[in-house]
């Protein structure tokens, strides 16, 4: 080999090896995923490590660990816990004061009590059924009371308790309104079967009408089965009882009170 030929060559590996120096600097693709694919663990591992040390805002302001609503903290309270509600006044079924309305004297005061409630009489004196405005719808007075009386009826019977006792009264009833507001109908009616009697001792009689009470007087002499508005009536019934003292009771059926009069003594 001739000299020139050695420097040509020498000079080639000298170019040769220039350009290998130079080439550990650039960042060419090969030289890049190199140097990445020698180190895939240290990336990861940094990766991770800035991951845990440094949560995000967002983190630690997840909805999971915010305080509940208000709405939330405070339920609705359950029907069953709640205070009952107060009810509502029912109406009252009572008509009108019958009690109070039937206890007025003439002198419009109220009239003295029995032990057994009954607002008590003497023979004569003036009782009351008023309405609600305190207007009579019926009035009565017992004017006389005869034990064993002669009877007037053609198929008179003996007593069957031990006396017959026939009670005279007047009666007079007020306005068909009057008498159906306290009575509900526009009629009266005096029934032998509404009178009680209680004897000297206190002992209540079982009955107090029987057939030979019906069966006494005469048709004329009884009070009618109905007595009208504004009409007045003197009439008799007759009871059969075991004496002929204690005390006779009154009570009629569609009122809450009751009338009596001592009798025999």
């Amino acid at each position: 080999m001739s000299i020139r030929q050695f420097c040509c060559l020498t000079g080639v590996a000298a170019a040769a090896l220039l350009m290998s120096a130079c080439g550990d600097g650039d960042d060419s693709p090969e030289s890049s995923a190199g140097t990445s694919s020698a180190s895939p663990a240290a990336s990861s591992v940094s990766g991770s490590s800035s991951s845990e040390a440094t949560p995000s805002g967002d983190d630690a302001s997840s909805p999971s660990e915010t305080e509940p609503s208000s709405a939330s903290a405070s339920p609705t309270e359950p029907a069953e816990s709640r205070a009952p509600r107060s009810p509502s006044p029912e109406p009252s079924s009572e008509g009108p004061e019958r009690s109070s309305a039937a206890s007025s004297d003439p002198g419009g005061g109220q009239a003295e009590r029995s032990d057994r409630g009954y607002l008590m009489k003497e023979i004569g004196e003036e009782s009351y059924i008023n309405d609600s405005t305190g207007t009579p719808a019926v009035s009565f007075a017992l004017t006389d009371v005869v034990a064993d009386p002669v009877c007037s009826a053609p198929y008179a019977e003996a007593s069957e308790n031990g006396h017959l006792v026939r009670l005279d009264i007047d009666l007079e009833t007020g306005s068909a309104e009057s008498l159906e507001e306290v009575l509900y109908s526009d009629s009266y009616y005096l029934s032998s079967s509404d009178w009680k009697f209680v004897d000297s001792e206190g002992v209540r009689a079982n009955t107090t009408d029987t057939v030979a009470s019906w069966m006494c007087l005469d048709t004329s002499e009884q009070f009618p089965v109905d007595i009208g508005p504004h009409e007045r009536i003197r009439g008799s019934i007759v009871l059969d009882l075991p004496s002929a003292s204690g005390t006779l009771i009154y009570t009629q059926p569609l009122i809450d009170d009751g009338w009596e009069w001592t009798i025999g003594q």
